[in-house]
């Protein structure tokens, strides 16, 4: 029995034009995945969320104000991480997957480790 979601042998043809196989494509800066359900590549948001983050804090880091660093987190690089996501449905390895971006942004601005983030993250709302 072959698996229907691997099959590339098989060309579609629209228009008189050959329509390429592809294991991934990218629509409205939402990168869409082969697969048997619908299903979305988050790398390339934690890619820029990890980016952003980097660079803010690179700056931030001098002035050693927490609070200011969380303020530019939550309004310059959440935006970037959260795109589009409530359009998209998210499987729960998704959401914790972007989840841990965020944990991992907030350990490195107030020097903890992760067992604190949870603790931080409901005193900073």
């Amino acid at each position: 029995m072959r698996d229907r979601a691997k099959v590339t042998d098989s060309d579609l043809i629209l228009s008189g034009g050959i329509i390429q196989y592809v294991q991934s494509l990218k629509y409205f800066g939402i990168c869409i995945k082969t697969s048997r359900k619908f299903a979305c590549d988050f790398d390339h948001f934690k890619a820029k969320f990890s980016r952003t983050f980097n660079c803010i804090y690179a700056k931030s880091f001098t002035g050693n104000s927490e609070s200011i660093t969380i303020e530019l987190l939550c309004s310059c690089c959440l935006p970037v991480l959260l795109y589009a996501i409530e359009s998209l449905l998210s499987r729960v390895c998704d959401i914790n997957s972007l989840n841990n971006c965020i944990n991992i942004a907030i350990a490195k601005i107030f020097k903890v480790s992760f067992n604190n983030v949870d603790f931080i993250q409901q005193m900073t709302g």
